[in-house]
């Protein structure tokens, strides 16, 4: 399992570097559910990517994006919820 850290900077990176240019042209302000680097799930509704989130993985083992967002930095939990 990885840490919270791992998990965060892991996902962020596979979204900069691979998936946010085609994400922002098809799923524009949706909240992407990451794991693993790899895209789980996307949903309208943020509360609904935690929730499946947090059922899933636990609490700091995913990661959500909104698509066409910049992350606000406020320190590790605010990523990882």
């Amino acid at each position: 399992m990885r840490t919270i850290d791992e998990q965060i900077q892991k996902n962020y990176e596979a979204y900069i570097n691979g998936l946010q240019a085609e994400m922002e042209k098809t799923h524009l302000g949706e909240t992407l559910l990451m794991h693993d680097e790899e895209v789980i799930d996307m949903f309208e509704d943020p509360g609904m990517a935690y929730r499946r989130g947090y059922e899933d993985f636990g609490l700091g083992q995913f990661t959500l994006i909104t698509v066409g967002e910049k992350p606000v930095e406020l320190g590790v939990m605010s990523i990882a919820l």
